[in-house]
């Protein structure tokens, strides 16, 4: 009620007039007019303070005892009943303030509310981007700016509709992606990036409410299995869009595991997200969430998908297989045969390494007493392992500023070995 006395004031000068008139009369006694209007509001939890008050200094053999501890309850619940229907009121402000920057899209519809809105970074495959999504008690709205910039005002145009019953969350295990969540369905799947972990926290906390939320109140309408997320989402290959690995964080095929150049480009599979060279994704397959259109895939995919609809005869002549001539790759020692994100590891994360006068960014793995470094957090083939028994591990002090220059001290430690030399 407030904000729109606000924006009549705004509007119409007139009437701001009359009611600044109004305002300096002495039977308002210096108070704006919007404290009246909430005097009403404010009453209800002073009612109940008193009430609450005077019980306690009231016994149980009290002949005013159970009238109190009724009007207690009546007042309480009054109270929350007004709470409850300011917030709706504010959030139904906020749906026709989305409405306005939302355009034609049906936004406010019977039912629906509004749970939580903001920007997330979209980590796509070479950039990231800005969006803007929009929680709703049945969907989640993926928006992108659309126009010239105007603060909260700024037109938004709806990307996509994603259903809480087709929706799912996954948060990644290594520390050095902990803002991040990876939104899975099918209609699109993302990863997105909060400016902190409180916020990313904030999204995982409403977006789970949401959705359990929603299957309570269609829980009379549904079987077990419906209800259950991972049922519902954990379909067959290709039945939901993949979250596609950023380009960054790969640096070889994740198939055959041939190093990315400028001639060997990178390719996505879209059944399964990953990146892919030429050769390993030059067949084409029908997918589920696609339609059923024939789309690149990776030759792992082509034979699990072919070899799932091999009964289906309206579905095989989509298959498209291109012979390619193949090089034989180089030698792999079996020790560097270790994907950079294998579970059951110790720890894993980005690290800074001094090689020569330079410090380079490498992705280490600690697992099975073994020091695994990569060029990116996605590859499946490490670059050198390291045994981490007999090594000493020691941290420098300011004294060492010579091997850590731009570094902060305290936050680098030193690696050696009587027979190998040391790491920093």
């Amino acid at each position: 009620m407030c904000s729109h006395f606000d924006e009549c004031l705004a509007k119409y000068t007139n009437f701001k007039k009359v009611v600044e008139d109004f305002e300096s009369l002495p039977r308002c006694q210096n108070l704006k007019l919007k404290h009246y209007m909430l005097k009403p509001v404010q009453r209800l939890p002073q009612y109940r303070l008193l009430l609450e008050d005077y019980l306690k200094h009231l016994g149980p053999e009290s002949i005013d005892f159970d009238d109190t501890t009724k009007a207690l309850r009546i007042v309480s619940e009054v109270a929350e009943h007004a709470n409850n229907t300011v917030k709706k009121g504010d959030s139904f402000q906020r749906l026709l303030h989305l409405q306005s920057r939302l355009g034609d899209f049906e936004l406010i519809k019977p039912g629906r509310e509004l749970i939580k809105e903001g920007e997330l970074q979209k980590i796509s495959r070479k950039e990231v981007v800005p969006r803007y999504f929009i929680l709703l008690s049945d969907c989640l709205l993926y928006t992108t700016y659309h126009g010239t910039w105007v603060d909260d005002s700024t037109s938004l145009r709806v990307s996509y509709v994603i259903m809480l019953n087709q929706l799912r969350i996954t948060v990644p295990q290594s520390e050095a992606f902990q803002t991040e969540f990876s939104i899975t369905s099918n209609v699109r799947s993302v990863t997105v990036r909060a400016s902190n972990v409180n916020e990313r926290n904030d999204w995982l906390e409403a977006i789970n409410s949401a959705i359990e939320e929603n299957q309570s109140k269609k829980a009379s309408f549904l079987t077990v299995d419906q209800l259950n997320p991972l049922s519902r989402m954990e379909g067959e290959l290709g039945d939901t869009a993949p979250v596609w690995i950023p380009d960054q964080r790969v640096t070889m095929c994740q198939l055959c595991s041939n190093e990315f150049t400028l001639v060997n480009r990178r390719h996505h599979c879209r059944a399964c997200g990953k990146v892919v060279c030429s050769q390993c994704s030059a067949n084409k397959a029908p997918i589920k969430y696609r339609q059923f259109e024939s789309v690149k895939v990776c030759s792992r995919c082509f034979d699990d998908l072919k070899l799932r609809y091999r009964n289906d005869p309206s579905l095989l002549p989509r298959f498209k297989k291109r012979d390619t001539s193949r090089t034989v790759g180089k030698y792999i020692p079996q020790r560097l045969k270790l994907s950079a994100n294998a579970e059951e590891s110790q720890m894993s994360g980005y690290l800074k390494q001094k090689k020569g006068a330079r410090w380079k960014t490498n992705w280490f793995v600690l697992k099975d007493r073994v020091l695994y470094t990569y060029k990116a957090s996605e590859d499946t083939v490490a670059v050198e392992t390291v045994p981490v028994l007999g090594w000493q591990l020691e941290t420098l002090s300011d004294k060492n500023f010579e091997l850590y220059e731009g570094m902060s001290a305290g936050l680098v430690f030193h690696l050696s070995h009587p027979g190998r030399g040391a790491m920093v």
